[in-house]
C-alpha cells in the first residue's frame, strides 16, 4: 500500500479488506515513506514490462471495465 501510495500525489489507493484489522493497518500505510533504494527496487519488480496477461477470467473481463494487459 505504502509503494502505491508513493507514486504520486495523484495516486490513492482504494483498499478492499475483510477485517478491521487490515483497514487499519492499510490506513497507516500512508504515514510510511519508503526507502528510495526499497522504492527502486520495487518498481524494477512491477512495471508495465512485468505484469501482464488477464487480471480476470475473460468471461468476468467482458463485464468489467478495467485494463487489459493481454496483448502488451
Amino acid at each position: 500500500m505504502a509503494w502505491v501510495l508513493a507514486q504520486g500525489e495523484h495516486i490513492h489507493a482504494l483498499p478492499g479488506t475483510s477485517s478491521e484489522a487490515h483497514l487499519v493497518e492499510d490506513l497507516q500505510a500512508s504515514g510510511l515513506t519508503l526507502p528510495a533504494d526499497l522504492l527502486a527496487q520495487a518498481d524494477a519488480l512491477i512495471n508495465r514490462d512485468t505484469v501482464k496477461g488477464a487480471r480476470y477470467p475473460a468471461g468476468a473481463q467482458a463485464d468489467i471495465d478495467t485494463e487489459d494487459f493481454t496483448d502488451q
